[in-house]
């Protein structure tokens, strides 16, 4: 047990920031990724991207058509120019891997963790798969969360580039924006507090700096926020809260506005008597919000998720705890865990991709509290320290497990069939007949893959490549309106369904040509239907 405890400490090191170890990991985690990504086949989350931004015509039909998806504008724009050069989805995955890739490197570089805790990041659940194989805008929004933490150590002297990383992560994801408006209040009373306390060490030219900088979160957060306001049309999982939220955006705003600066006085003026408040009433927050039905019943079938629900909860708070007598971290840290997990509650509950972002906010709060952690400490300090060194690198462990075993599971069962479906439509020459889709958010990925630019989905009578989230998409639901539509389109039609039912089949002129099942996302398992009068 001395050997073993010896060994431990020993790794529990620090690389000391050399360039050697984190260009090593970084080079190790890109070619297994790479790897990973040759062998994943993506699904409609990661094509609807690419096909709304391969198929826009403009920026301005493409932040149109953005206004309905409940996604801020960054990933997509940066989609655009690869799109205009190749109908090739993969040239996403290329671009993902690459703002994969530096993110590993940047926390391989300059983040203050031990040797074992830099060689299980590059391994765990989201960063080796959920945010790594799955191309989508998460990536770019945790590599500018990862920028902000290089960044805060020197955050006084460079405070309009901290605001510009901010203001960019906001346009990332709802989720990443949730987290800089608590990064942005969290840096205000920090800010506030720095220069209360030494004014001497802050001249003119910081000022200017911390004025632009805090103008550029503002702006991004707000930009972002009406730009995620969906209009009147918009038909989605949160149709019903975006509603409340346009007819009432005027009055939040201001509510939002005046309530925030009066609690960021309060707050300064009470500082040290509401520490222990805060650490009280976000742990009881989270824990009601943590065992919340909706946020648990997300994930069907997972084992034992309210142990794991349990774990979480437990290290979030001993991590708010921690940082109860840095009181800038504690609002940061904070604010954004209890904003996610409200969101998770009360708007959205979404899944394991979602959830990801709970790991994130407490990875940004473990990096910053490792570098505002006192050189000397109290005894009793410095072991709750060690222990939570400990409780991270278990962590990080358990993330390893589940990340190494995602990853296994992707390489010998396709994740989605699409894209074994339009190789087979490919191959039969059948790609220029006419193509019915249905379900229309799961045939996107055979859209994608087919590299083609329109098919039918009777889901809102419509020609297209991507979903549009209207009131339209309401109609013709089912297999039997689906398998009705396409008669209408002609005796040349090919019917892409992810329904499983088969019945409809004995009313309408279609023969089942082939089945694609085992994809690890059931919803994208599709049956393939042609007319019988059927021109070869």
């Amino acid at each position: 047990m001395q050997r073993l405890a010896k060994l431990f400490d020993e790794w529990n090191g620090s690389w000391k920031s050399t360039k050697g170890p984190a260009i090593f990991i970084t080079f190790g985690y890109c070619l297994l990724v790479g790897f990973a990504l040759s062998r994943h086949e993506m699904w409609r989350d990661e094509m609807e991207a690419w096909l709304i931004a391969r198929d826009s015509e403009s920026i301005r039909q493409l932040l149109g058509t953005l206004q309905n998806e409940g996604h801020p504008a960054l990933w997509y724009l940066l989609l655009t120019p690869l799109a205009r050069l190749s109908y090739v989805p993969e040239a996403m995955q290329a671009l993902h891997l690459g703002i994969a890739t530096l993110t590993v490197y940047l926390v391989s570089r300059y983040a203050p963790l031990s040797r074992l805790q830099l060689m299980l990041f590059p391994l765990g659940f989201y960063i080796l798969w959920q945010y790594a194989v799955v191309s989508r805008d998460y990536a770019l929004g945790i590599l500018l969360l990862v920028m902000f933490c290089v960044l805060y150590p020197i955050r006084y002297r460079l405070f309009p580039l901290v605001g510009l990383v901010l203001m960019l992560a906001a346009h990332t994801h709802a989720l990443v924006l949730m987290l800089v408006a608590a990064i942005g209040i969290g840096l205000a009373v920090d800010v506030g507090g720095a220069i209360v306390h030494d004014r001497s060490a802050f001249d003119l030219t910081h000022i200017r700096g911390f004025v632009l900088g805090f103008a550029l979160i503002a702006l991004g957060v707000v930009t972002s926020l009406l730009h995620l306001i969906p209009d009147s049309h918009y038909v989605g999982p949160t149709d019903s809260t975006a509603r409340d939220l346009r007819s009432h955006a005027l009055a939040i705003g201001a509510i939002s506005f005046v309530g925030l600066a009066g609690l960021l006085s309060l707050l300064c003026w009470l500082q040290d008597r509401l520490s222990f408040v805060l650490v009280c009433g976000l742990g009881i927050i989270g824990a009601v919000l943590y065992l919340d039905a909706s946020v648990l019943g997300a994930i069907v079938g997972a084992p034992g998720i309210k142990a794991f629900a349990l774990i979480g909860l437990a290290a979030h708070l001993f991590l708010l705890y921690q940082v109860r007598d840095r009181f800038s971290l504690l609002i940061l840290y904070g604010f954004g865990l209890t904003g996610l997990l409200v969101f998770f509650s009360g708007i959205f509950s979404g899944g394991p991709h979602h959830h990801g972002m709970l790991f994130i906010i407490f990875f940004v709060g473990y990096w910053l509290e490792r570098l505002t952690r006192p050189a000397a400490l109290h005894p009793v300090w410095d072991r709750q320290s060690q222990i939570l060194d400990i409780v991270v690198t278990l962590i990080l462990m358990s993330q390893s497990l589940f990340g190494i075993r995602m990853a296994y599971q992707d390489l010998i069962r396709p994740y989605s069939n699409g894209k074994y479906v339009a190789q087979y439509i490919q191959s039969h020459g059948w790609q220029s007949k006419h193509i019915v889709g249905c379900l229309d958010f799961s045939a996107q990925t055979v859209v994608g893959y087919l590299g083609i630019k329109n098919i039918y989905y009777p889901q809102g009578e419509r020609w297209g490549s991507y979903v549009v989230w209207d009131q339209k998409r309401r109609k013709n639901i089912g297999l039997n309106n689906c398998l009705q539509s396409a008669q209408s389109l002609g005796k040349d039609v090919l019917v892409v369904s992810s329904y499983a039912e088969e019945e409809s089949l004995r009313s309408f002129p279609f023969d089942k040509v082939a089945e694609f099942k085992g994809a690890i996302r059931e919803d994208e398992n599709f049956v393939l239907y042609r007319s019988r009068q059927w021109t070869p």
